[in-house]
């Protein structure tokens, strides 16, 4: 809490010196500089070539810094499957982060409804959220290939077994039903890691770099679309077994 207060801090002080130094000293700095070579202009003109550069160097920046990920967000809302989930002030502040962080992300939704939020990673990652998830603290880390394994081989593995093969599973003893879902959203999609917490399923994927053709799209949705029907179900039978006493 103290840490997030402190960050907030930091930034709303750096913001503040940024626009001091935008519209006090670059101004005043620019009408010197050209008050040397001869021109005489006003604050207000000033302030309006000075717009002029940092929009250019912000636009630069943008298409030089936000590439795969900003291909990957093209693709998939030009096919129609999805529709990009943000607004001028998401994107503004997502530059920032970028230029910062090095990482560039896209957050998309599927055109049909408004659930998961799907993150599109610079890294390689696509990243699936689900809110109000009912389950317990669960983690699940890949950590074998499947196609390691010769189907008849395959086809013997329980649901258990087959996360216990697969993944790595946070905690080890998990209820039946907790487990056949993750082991049913392992069947649809090979992801990479899975985390169930404070209420958020988070499903990780490594597919980015085949989104960068425009027919992966549908089947990105129908993976999509699969795994949300297990959410769904999941959180109804939860609903339903609920105990009054534990509904608030």
């Amino acid at each position: 809490m103290e840490a997030g207060v402190l960050a907030k801090g930091i930034y709303f002080f750096l913001f503040s010196v940024v626009i001091l130094i935008i519209v006090i000293v670059l101004p005043q700095g620019l009408i010197s500089v050209a008050a040397e070579l001869g021109a005489e202009f006003d604050r207000g003109k000033a302030m309006n070539i000075l717009v002029a550069i940092l929009g250019t160097i912000f636009l630069l920046l943008y298409f030089l810094i936000n590439r795969k990920c900003r291909k990957v967000r093209d693709n998939l809302v030009s096919s129609g499957y999805f529709v990009d989930a943000r607004g001028f002030k998401d994107r503004f502040r997502d530059f920032f982060l970028v230029t910062l962080n090095g990482d560039a992300h896209q957050v998309l939704l599927p055109a049909d409804n408004d659930s998961p939020r799907i993150t599109v990673s610079d890294g390689g990652y696509l990243m699936l959220t689900y809110d109000d998830f009912p389950s317990e603290n669960l983690l699940l880390i890949r950590k074998d290939n499947p196609e390691d394994l010769t189907d008849e081989e395959f086809s013997r593995l329980s649901q258990s077994e087959f996360l216990r093969v697969f993944y790595k599973v946070y905690p080890k003893e998990n209820a039946a039903e907790v487990e056949s879902f993750a082991y049913a959203a392992a069947c649809v999609n090979y992801f990479a890691k899975l985390e169930s917490k404070s209420g958020v399923l988070s499903i990780v994927t490594e597919r980015n770099g085949d989104y960068d053709m425009k027919e992966y799209a549908q089947d990105l949705h129908e993976s999509v679309s699969r795994l949300s029907e297990l959410v769904f179900m999941f959180r109804a039978q939860a609903s339903s077994t609920a105990s009054p006493s534990g509904i608030h």
